[in-house]
């Protein structure tokens, strides 16, 4: 018993520094896009990609109608006994006309339907949204409209 206690020690102060999760620092940290095409429709295989961004926090795009704007973003994390959690950001969509907020929620890495958000229903142009990369510590987002 008393030699599993130094290894159980060694393992929480491993675990609490960040040694065990040091993968962590590709998801929250990734490399800025530079292929970003703005409004400019273009095909992905068999996706139309109807507009592509990297945004800073705060900022926001539109495209006359309806405008996407980055309210916060949260780097991702892990620990011993826990599932890690990954980077995550919190978007607006909002009317351009009157900046009336139509919804927001919080997005992840991939692709997320967006007709399915509360609040906004078939108010959207796009069907999905589609998250590339998120980078916590420069805070951009890359995403993509479909």
């Amino acid at each position: 018993m008393k030699s599993s206690l130094p290894i159980l020690a060694l393992t929480i102060a491993l675990s609490s520094s960040g040694c065990l999760c040091s993968w962590m620092k590709e998801f929250n940290e990734p490399e800025r896009p530079t292929y970003a095409q703005g409004w400019q429709q273009h095909q992905v295989g068999p996706v139309t990609i109807k507009g592509q961004f990297v945004l800073n926090k705060g900022q926001s795009i539109d495209d006359g109608t309806i405008g996407i704007r980055v309210i916060d973003i949260h780097a991702g994390s892990c620990a011993l006994f826990r599932e890690p959690e990954y980077p995550s950001t919190k978007l607006q969509f909002f009317s351009v006309p009157n900046q009336r907020v139509l919804c927001e929620d919080v997005f992840r890495v991939g692709g997320s339907r967006l007709d399915v958000l509360e609040g906004c229903g078939n108010s959207l142009k796009w069907g999905v949204l589609g998250i590339s990369a998120i980078n916590s510590k420069d805070n951009w987002v890359a995403l993509d409209l479909r």
